[in-house]
């Protein structure tokens, strides 16, 4: 069994290997290493936020309370399996998902059929489904925040990645931001590329605001139904 450990910052883990048999590395990044374990749990993610940094503190507690509330046994949300605290540490034990995100699957595959783009949204809305009805809006999906467990074609997918997220939807935006996402996500997997993609950030928004895309070039929308076009417009 194996446990992996992502760690935001130099937070000190030797008390957390006493727990565990060995480690290996998977990743390093400038301000983050993700550990592969074998230990007692059958596979997690360590998440630790430096206290030094409040809004990162507030963050991982805020992400610790969602996950509590959501991830227990619903096979399309990343599933909180324990946290803890060190003195200049918080450690979140989540699932390890080795299968890549869904955004480096888009890259290399392109775009897909729209009957496994269907079985992706149809997962996808499984798990907003369930995060609304307790209460939860994520406000940032993207393909980026949507993992596989393994390498397979066929593996089950999972949302993550809670961390701009809320329980009460008056503050901020609320549950219709979700499902806006989950629009522009079926976008990009019928046709590899984002709906809005200009070039500043005040183009970005006005863009956003006056739905202004389009299905062009027109030979990347050639197999896709004329149904999903009528729905989008």
């Amino acid at each position: 069994m194996s446990v992996g450990i992502f760690l935001n910052g130099t937070g000190h883990t030797k008390s957390m290997h006493r727990r565990f048999v060995d480690s290996s590395s998977l990743r390093d990044a400038s301000m983050a290493a993700l550990l592969r374990l074998s230990g007692r749990a059958d596979s997690a993610r360590f998440d630790a936020a430096e206290p030094t940094r409040r809004t990162t503190l507030f963050a991982a507690h805020k992400e610790i309370a969602i996950l509590e509330r959501i991830s227990k046994g619903y096979k399309n949300i990343l599933t909180l399996f324990d946290h803890f605290e060190t003195f200049d540490s918080i450690y979140i034990i989540t699932d390890l998902a080795l299968g890549g995100q869904l955004l480096d699957r888009i890259c290399q595959r392109g775009s897909y059929y729209e009957t496994d783009a269907a079985d992706l949204i149809r997962a996808t809305l499984s798990a907003v489904g369930y995060l609304h009805d307790h209460g939860v809006v994520h406000r940032d999906l993207k393909p980026e925040n949507l993992l596989f467990y393994t390498l397979e074609s066929n593996a089950n997918l999972v949302v993550a990645d809670f961390g701009l997220s809320i329980i009460d939807e008056r503050i901020g935006y609320g549950k219709p931001v979700d499902m806006w996402a989950i629009g522009v996500i079926t976008y990009s997997l019928l046709c590899s590329y984002k709906p809005f993609d200009q070039d500043s950030e005040v183009d970005l928004i006005h863009a956003i605001v006056t739905a202004d895309y389009k299905f062009t070039p027109v030979e990347y929308w050639e197999d896709v139904s004329p149904g999903f076009r009528i729905s989008y417009e």
